[in-house]
């Protein structure tokens, strides 16, 4: 006859299941054996396994994350996941059941330095259920910041950059700005991931100056950037030697093409041997391309010779290029010319009847060159040679009022004549 039965069953979870109040019929001994030779042993769900802790941790946008990995059961059809966190590794209290189709689970809320369990349980077409299985408790703990850059590495559109590791550090991320963008621009710069203590920024500009900052990585999880660290690039260096120009007086004038993107300022450099052993610098703005006064600052016209060169300083006095590098301009001069003429009129009964008196030229004059002429325009002058500061006994008729001039002679050439000066000859 039928007999009516209710079943209740818990699976591992402590979920309650019942059977409807159906009745059932028993079958006779030879179909219970025929049903016995006939049914299939159900082979149990293996319970789910993980690589590593399997979980991996990320605040990426400021949101604490962590992401639960397994590998795939045979025979399951889906996988019910719970997770807790706690201050400790022991305590905390698990959240509800959640169904899940895939491989992985994403829990996020996850307050910086709590511990993250999570527990899985593998489900079969039929409803039966796996054991559970548990991970091992890890902590959500940001990493330590790095240190400021230790080391650079310029150039006119690079940086690298080298700083210390931070213990455990699986990477970093990096970024850079221009200072002139300040704080925000800093802020809202793109990043870069670097998994060793060094990065290399190329594409920027040369003679400007960046902001670097650092962040360290830890099993996803990424610390504050650190204090930003500034350097400039190389400006780019002058290509062509100046051009050198003898001036007025002692001293000459230097011109140069400007470094193609600026510079902050320019070293103007001076010497007498070709590899600049011994060197007078002169320092000026990077705005100018022009040197006129300064750099021949004891500068021996006429008998010696002179090399130059310009070197572009960055913002930190650093140059592209080592300065035995740069074009070099090689300059001899002719003495700077005599100052100071006076005429000396002559004087009955005395020595002299009628000459001129100069102050020598500084440094170079082998001798001097003077000139006489009637007329102040020096139309037709007469040339004497004298390598002492006065020449007289001109052979021109006594009360005739003459103009003499003198130039200094070297061995590079000679200097401009002085103004004409009147003299009035008389007999001896």
């Amino acid at each position: 006859m039928p007999v009516v039965y209710r079943v209740a069953a818990v699976n591992v979870k402590g979920e309650t299941f019942s059977t409807a109040s159906d009745p059932v019929n028993f079958p006779s001994a030879a179909q219970s054996a025929q049903s016995a030779s006939s049914a299939k042993a159900v082979t149990p769900l293996d319970a789910p396994t993980w690589a590593g802790t399997g979980l991996t941790f990320s605040n990426a946008g400021g949101v604490n994350s962590a992401t639960f990995s397994w590998n795939t059961v045979k025979g399951a059809v889906s996988y019910q996941v719970r997770w807790k966190q706690g201050t400790t590794n022991a305590n905390g209290v698990y959240g509800a059941w959640t169904v899940v189709n895939g491989l992985n689970f994403t829990a996020s809320g996850i307050t910086t330095n709590n511990w993250v369990t999570f527990q899985i349980v593998a489900v079969a077409a039929n409803g039966s259920q796996s054991a559970i299985a548990t991970t091992t408790p890890q902590q959500f703990a940001l990493p330590a910041v790095p240190g400021a850059v230790t080391s650079w590495t310029p150039t006119t559109s690079s940086l690298g950059t080298a700083w210390a590791a931070v213990a455990g550090a699986t990477g970093y991320v990096v970024k850079i700005a221009d200072t002139a963008s300040g704080a925000a621009g800093l802020a809202a710069a793109p990043t870069f991931a670097t998994a060793v203590a060094n990065y290399s920024f190329a594409g920027l500009n040369p003679n400007t100056q960046y902001s670097v900052q650092i962040a360290s990585v830890k099993n996803g999880i990424q610390s504050a950037f650190n204090v930003a660290s500034n350097r400039w690039t190389y400006a780019n260096a002058v290509t062509a030697a100046p051009t050198v120009a003898q001036a007025s007086g002692n001293s000459v004038t230097l011109s140069w093409t400007p470094s193609v993107g600026g510079a902050t300022n320019y070293r103007v450099d001076r010497s007498t041997t070709a590899n600049f052993a011994t060197v007078t610098s002169t320092t000026v703005a990077g705005n100018l391309s022009s040197l006129s006064t300064g750099v021949a600052t004891g500068i021996n016209l006429g008998s010696t010779t002179y090399y130059f060169r310009v070197v572009a300083l960055n913002g930190q006095t650093l140059t592209a290029v080592a300065a035995s590098a740069s074009p070099t301009a090689t300059a001899a001069f002719a003495p700077a010319q005599p100052t100071n003429p006076v005429a000396l009129n002559g004087v009955a009964g005395g020595a002299v009847t009628g000459g001129l008196t100069w102050t020598a030229s500084v440094g170079g004059a082998t001798s001097y060159q003077i000139r006489w002429a009637l007329d102040a325009a020096m139309t037709n002058p007469t040339t004497i040679t004298s390598a002492s500061g006065t020449q007289n006994a001109l052979a021109v008729a006594t009360g005739t009022t003459v103009y003499m001039q003198v130039q200094a002679v070297g061995p590079n050439g000679v200097s401009g004549f002085t103004p004409a000066a009147p003299v009035a000859v008389l007999a001896r």
